[in-house]
Parts: structure tokens; C-alpha cells; sequence
């Protein structure tokens, strides 16, 4: 479980699967402290480098203030030009000198940080991969940066709410991993009982406690040699944070009852929906805990943000469930509009649940307890929610020009959120000229 340098973790990356299906381009950013989604507009330079008034600012001392620009005219290729920045820009391991071609897979390195750019593809592309279902433009950029991460040994935290698939997400890095032929195991941190939570994690000697009848391993002796899940991370108890924090820090676990050191080489990923940094602040999860978990962080956008999964979620479960049965307009109207708390898991439950109500045509009846919260939804403090909301969308488009990609950015979230927000409130694009094009921000 050693920690090589973050130049050692910069390894190559297939985008050739997994890229924007609406039209749009993205640029990947992978930097120490996690990776995030930029969007690389048509027609536009976007500017990289140390300095806040990039489109994509790097918080690295070996950029320069701007170091890097990309120019992307549509269709599968880029134009990147370093305009003299001090320590180089270098593209598949060669400095660029000059200006270079960008394509799918070209990796981008600036100091620590490493970028590549996700160019569209055909329309409605569905990418599966370990049961990760991804059609939305930023499940694919996900899984971009899931199997980049995936060829590092870094500790990796991932971070969404309940029921987003983090699991899955954790299971697919390590079949993408140099691990992939060693052991994948999952372990609650939240759904075990304390007195137990430490023999679970450890192990434990035979006699070390009332019915311990016989040795037993821990996960972590068992994941030796693969990738161990920490699922809600969380919610151990400060004594156990300790505990793992000294097997973490040593690559060595102790049994409960005994007193022998057993080496394990484990990559441990965390996961949780908590907010961990406001639990250090609060003085329940440990700080050094944090630094040694939290080395490369990976977010998961929840399911109303990315609409364009949820028709191919459905039917997958649908295939999952041998069943041939076809959605209908009025229910995907429904299943998009619906907010999704549950995220994937309550998705999941409700195809199942109309699927054993409904015929080979699933209609918005069959899906009774989705109709029953959208009644609810319809209160009349839901009703001030999602009034606000659509003032909120109808003034940035207006401040914006029409412009869906700049109304976007001021909004906070994605053009394609966005764009589902816009046809949740019935919102439609102001009719432009044929030559105009939605080309982001000048």
C-alpha cells in the first residue's frame, strides 16, 4: 500500500468509449485533489493555466498564468497551442512544442494535473460497462476518470448520495485496475454492529471474545492482493477510525486477541454520501483519517443531473428482469420528470414494481407510486420551489442571450441539466436564425 508520486499515477486513458452524445465536447481534468468536467465550447479558445480568469484554472506552481489553449472546431479533433509557458505543456508523454493536434486519447499533462478532452460521438451511444449504465454526459466523462484512476494504487474516496452507484463505480475501477484477478470485496461501514465492526474489518483470533469459537479474517486479510470497498466510511466509530487509520498507515493488520502484525497489500476505495470535511470540522471524523482516504476523490453526480441515463437504467432492469417490455411515451415523460431521491436504487424498484403491474407496454399507470409523489410534489411549498427555479432559468437565459451553454455556467450546472430543467418547466429556446449557433461564452 505504498503512495508513489502523483507523476507515477499519470497513466494513459481510453476515451474511445465513453464521450458526449449531444453534440457538445468536454474537457476531463484530473488533478491530485479529485477531477472535474469542463465544457470545451464550439468555435472558442479555451484557455488553461494558473490564473482564476482561465476557463480552466490549475492550481499548480509549475503552471504558468496561462499556460495552455485548446481550440475545438467540431468533430473528433482539436487544436492545442502552448503560448510559452515555462515549464511545457506535454501531450502523450512529448513536450508540445508549438501547437499539436488533439485526439480521442491524447493525454494532456500541465505540472501535476492531466487532461483529456471527450469529443461527441453518435447520438443516443449507450456505454455498459460492470453493470455502470451510462448514456449522460457526465456518467461517461465518469467513467473516463474512473478508469484513468483505476490504473493508479491510490486510495480513492467517492462521494454522492444514497443509492447513485457507488458500489458499481468502485467494482468497475477494479476491473480496470492491475488488480482486476485479485479479490473485489464490499463492506458496509454503516450496517454492522459496533461490537462487531472491528473483528469485520481485522479479524479476530479464536477465543478473543465470547463465541469466537474459531480465527476468523477480516476484510482486509481477505481483499490481500485486490481492491477492499469501504462503503459509508463514515459512519466508524472514532475508535475504529483509529484502527484503520494505524492499517492504512502501517499496510499491517492485528487481529482481535492478538498481538502479531500481518502484512496485506490492499487498494482501499471509501465511499459515503456524508459530508466529510464538515465532520472533521465538527470534530467526528478524524483529519489524518481524511488525508489518507481522501488521496484522490471522485464525485457521482445524482440521477435528475445526468436525465439521459434514466430511459437506458429502465430498460436495463427491465433486461435484468428477462422481461421484453417497452416503455411508453407518457411513462418516460414521467420517469424523466421525476426527481429521483433514491437515485438509482429507487429507479430500479419502481421498473420493477410497474413491470409486474403492467403488460408488454408500460404506461405512467403502471407506475403508481411515482404519480403518488408527484402529486405530493405539487404542494404549495413545491410549488414556490419550482416557481423560483424557473424564474431563476428564465433570467439567465435572458441575461445569456438564448445562450444555453453561458446560461449554464452562470446557473452553476451542466447544459445538459440545464436543458432538462428547461423542458421540466416547459421552457423552450427562443427561435434563432439558421447561421446562429449556441457557441458558449465569449
Amino acid at each position: 500500500m505504498t503512495i508513489p508520486s502523483n507523476r507515477e499515477a499519470h497513466t494513459t486513458i481510453d476515451v474511445g468509449s465513453a464521450a458526449n452524445a449531444d453534440g457538445s465536447a468536454f474537457v476531463v481534468v484530473v488533478e491530485r485533489g479529485g477531477s472535474r468536467l469542463v465544457d470545451l465550447p464550439e468555435g472558442l479558445e479555451l484557455s488553461i493555466g494558473r490564473s482564476r480568469s482561465n476557463g480552466v484554472f490549475l492550481d499548480d506552481a509549475a503552471a504558468s498564468r496561462l499556460h495552455a489553449v485548446i481550440l475545438w472546431t467540431g468533430g473528433p479533433e482539436a487544436c492545442i497551442r502552448d503560448p510559452g509557458s515555462r515549464n511545457g505543456t506535454f501531450i502523450d508523454g512529448r513536450r508540445l512544442d508549438g501547437e499539436a493536434t488533439l485526439t480521442a486519447g491524447s493525454k494532456i499533462q500541465i505540472g501535476e494535473a492531466v487532461l483529456t478532452v471527450l469529443f461527441p460521438t453518435r447520438p443516443n451511444q449507450v456505454v455498459e460497462a460492470d453493470g455502470v449504465i451510462a448514456e449522460d454526459a457526465r456518467s461517461q466523462a465518469l467513467l473516463v476518470t474512473a478508469q484513468r484512476l483505476a490504473r493508479t494504487p491510490l486510495p480513492i474516496l467517492l462521494l454522492g448520495e444514497t443509492g447513485v452507484g457507488k458500489e458499481l463505480i468502485a467494482n468497475h475501477i477494479h476491473s480496470c485496475s492491475p488488480r482486476a484477478s485479485g479479490p473485489f470485496l464490499s463492506l458496509n461501514c454503516g450496517a454492522i454492529q459496533e461490537s462487531l465492526a472491528e473483528s469485520s474489518l481485522f479479524g479476530h483470533e479464536r477465543g478473543a471474545f465470547t463465541g469466537a469459537d474459531r480465527a476468523h479474517q477480516g476484510v482486509f486479510e481477505a481483499a490481500n492482493g485486490g481492491t477492499l470497498l469501504l462503503d459509508e466510511v463514515g459512519e466508524l466509530s472514532p475508535s475504529n477510525q483509529v484502527r484503520l487509520l494505524r492499517t492504512l498507515e502501517n499496510a499491517t493488520v492485528v487481529r482481535v486477541g492478538s498481538t502479531r502484525a500481518r502484512p496485506i497489500d490492499v487498494r482501499v476505495i471509501a465511499a459515503t454520501h456524508r459530508d466529510l470535511d464538515a465532520r472533521v470540522k465538527e470534530g467526528s471524523f478524524r483529519a489524518d483519517l481524511l488525508y489518507r482516504l481522501d488521496v484522490l476523490r471522485l464525485e457521482i453526480p445524482p440521477l435528475r443531473d445526468r436525465p439521459d441515463d434514466i430511459l437506458p437504467l429502465a430498460r436495463h432492469v427491465l433486461g435484468t428482469l428477462g422481461l421484453r417490455a417497452q416503455i411508453s411515451d407518457d411513462a418516460a415523460r414521467l420517469l424523466r420528470a421525476h426527481a429521483w431521491p433514491g437515485n438509482v436504487r429507487e429507479l430500479r424498484n419502481a421498473v420493477a414494481r410497474a413491470a409486474t403491474l403492467g403488460g408488454d407496454l408500460l404506461r405512467a399507470s403502471d407506475f403508481v407510486m411515482l404519480q403518488r409523489t408527484a402529486a405530493r410534489a405539487d404542494g404549495p411549498l413545491a410549488s414556490v420551489v419550482g416557481n423560483a427555479e424557473r424564474d431563476a432559468i428564465s433570467d439567465a437565459l435572458d441575461a445569456c442571450g438564448g445562450n444555453q451553454t453561458r446560461a449554464a455556467r452562470r446557473l452553476g450546472i451542466t447544459r445538459r441539466a440545464l436543458i432538462y430543467r428547461m423542458e421540466k418547466h416547459g421552457l423552450k429556446p427562443a427561435p434563432r436564425a439558421a447561421h446562429q449557433v449556441d457557441r458558449g461564452e465569449k
